[in-house]
């Protein structure tokens, strides 16, 4: 009879704090950062901690993307790739050299 009641507590318990794991996951996909062409769900996302503003935050960082990442700061002559930029920095509320410094950190 113990155990019974234990399992339901236990479900219970999972059952009232599912849905806030959810909520509070839904934010952090907002701060994935991912090469501005990409359109299909990135397969082999990174999760690290970065210091911006002397504040700490999560940043997910499509692995795949680096190389993509890293034509954008090369590709200096292009209109297309300037816009991209900025509008990624803008977005994540980063400076050039705090994602140029991330993006260089991803692994291959």
């Amino acid at each position: 009879m113990g155990v019974k009641s234990a399992l339901k507590s236990l479900m219970l318990a999972l059952l009232i704090g599912l849905p806030a794991l959810t909520v509070q996951a839904q934010p952090l996909s907002s701060q994935c950062i991912t090469a501005p062409k990409r359109t299909l769900p990135c397969p082999n996302l990174i999760y690290t901690s970065v210091t911006l503003a002397q504040q700490v935050k999560i940043i997910c960082l499509c692995k795949s993307d680096k190389h993509s990442l890293l034509k954008l700061f090369s590709e200096t002559d292009s209109a297309q790739s300037r816009v991209a930029l900025r509008k990624m920095l803008s977005q994540h509320n980063m400076t050039r050299q705090e994602l140029l410094t991330l993006t260089r950190k991803i692994p291959l």
